[in-house]
């Protein structure tokens, strides 16, 4: 089952799955941190035309409200960045990995 985020980003139940639990195996020792759901395609360069996309625990405090989203129960920081690369594009989970479509 697909989810449109209020940015337009576009989840399936497999990545809802994947982020669960990453996050239960994470979590531990993580107090005052926040998932952030990082995307990175490069434009030029050797990695030109790559992507990766990645979880990783960050502060809270200098997060905005807007910025923070809720994604299977969990909620998750998506830089201005992140949500306008992924905006009508489609996260997805396989294999342990997360893929952009």
């Amino acid at each position: 089952m697909l989810e449109r985020l209020r940015c337009g980003v576009i989840v399936t139940g497999a990545f809802r799955a994947h982020l669960a639990q990453w996050h239960e195996e994470t979590e531990g020792g993580n107090f005052g941190l926040i998932p952030q759901l990082d995307y990175v395609r490069f434009g030029a360069g050797e990695r030109a035309g790559q992507a990766y996309a990645s979880l990783l625990w960050q502060p809270v405090g200098p997060m905005k409200p807007h910025e923070i989203f809720e994604i299977g129960g969990i909620k998750v920081y998506l830089s201005k960045g992140t949500r306008t690369a992924l905006k009508e594009r489609c996260l997805d989970a396989r294999g342990g990995a997360i893929w952009v479509r």
